[in-house]
């Protein structure tokens, strides 16, 4: 397109209520604050779960969302345990307050 048919075009556009109207607005970024302060390890939750056959420790900080998982060995009550001491409370502030698992 020719810069002089551009030029005519734009000024058009910038004239036509309904060009203006029906023209896509700018993107805005939203940005949700929390309504109060986000207690990290306060509460985590953990889940066993199963990619390709093999189980996994899956935990969740609930305030933060923050999230780490490790592939356990067997389901037995001290794999499991080892591996949450290894992936959570021996690698960020120690033990949670809540611990919930399903």
């Amino acid at each position: 397109m020719h810069q002089k048919n551009r030029k005519m075009l734009g000024e058009i556009h910038s004239k036509c209520k309904k060009c203006q109207y029906l023209a896509p607005k700018p993107y805005v970024v939203k940005v949700a604050v929390p309504r109060q302060d986000v207690l990290f390890n306060s509460e985590v939750i953990i889940d066993i779960m199963y990619i390709q056959g093999r189980s996994a420790l899956h935990g969740v900080d609930k305030a933060s969302h923050f999230q780490a998982a490790n592939f356990l060995q067997d389901d037995s009550f001290e794999c499991v345990w080892k591996a949450f001491m290894q992936i959570w409370t021996l690698t960020y502030l120690g033990a949670p307050n809540n611990l919930r698992h399903d």
